[in-house]
């Protein structure tokens, strides 16, 4: 099988971050499902029907291939995610760069909105008290256990133009679709929520 006839990159759809080729579906979202043991199957059937089993295997092929993941117009996010999961990787020097390891994105936390790593608290919360007249000083004196490179990482991931929730009905529902099946997995309700 040849991914290529499966997966595309085009800039107007997720800044050119790998879908599967007609859908909105990314590369990254099939892969993180199968990563809480969903299976090719129950991705198709529960989530994706208008998907087959031919392009769950192209999005495992693509990945397995070392093809990027980021977006098109950012070519040093995909350098970072190569090197392995983006939320290991130090924290780069480069400039606008700082949010790597710093902001992360997790179903079990948020419903997987991006946030302060070790933190509940999200890069979009954060953002809209800054926008709301909050200070940096402000905001450190109220979250004790965020530092000012943590303020400095929102606001540089904000700069790269990655959505801080859902951009598409698609991938809210594949989110909360996922998470129930990650509870069911684990025993655990909404009650178990809080």
């Amino acid at each position: 099988m040849s991914w290529q006839k499966h997966i595309v990159r085009d800039p107007k759809i997720f800044s050119g971050k790998p879908t599967v080729k007609g859908t909105r579906v990314s590369v990254d979202l099939v892969m993180t499902q199968l990563g809480w043991g969903m299976t090719d199957g129950e991705i198709v059937e529960y989530h994706y029907p208008y998907l087959t089993a031919v392009a769950v295997a192209a999005c495992r092929e693509y990945v397995a291939d070392g093809q990027p993941m980021g977006c098109i117009t950012d070519p040093k996010i995909d350098t970072l995610l190569a090197a392995g999961n983006a939320n290991d990787c130090p924290t780069s020097e480069e400039p606008g760069m700082g949010w790597v390891g710093r902001i992360v994105s997790t179903p079990d936390m948020k419903r997987g909105r991006p946030r302060i790593k070790g933190t509940a608290l999200t890069v979009a919360r954060l953002m809209q008290e800054l926008s709301s007249g909050g200070t940096e000083a402000d905001i450190l004196a109220y979250y004790t256990e965020l530092t000012p490179d943590d303020i400095s990482a929102c606001r540089q991931f904000v700069a790269t133009g990655e959505p801080l929730t859902y951009t598409t009905t698609e991938e809210h529902d594949a989110w909360m679709d996922a998470l129930d099946y990650v509870q069911k997995l684990s025993g655990k309700t909404d009650a178990h929520l809080g």
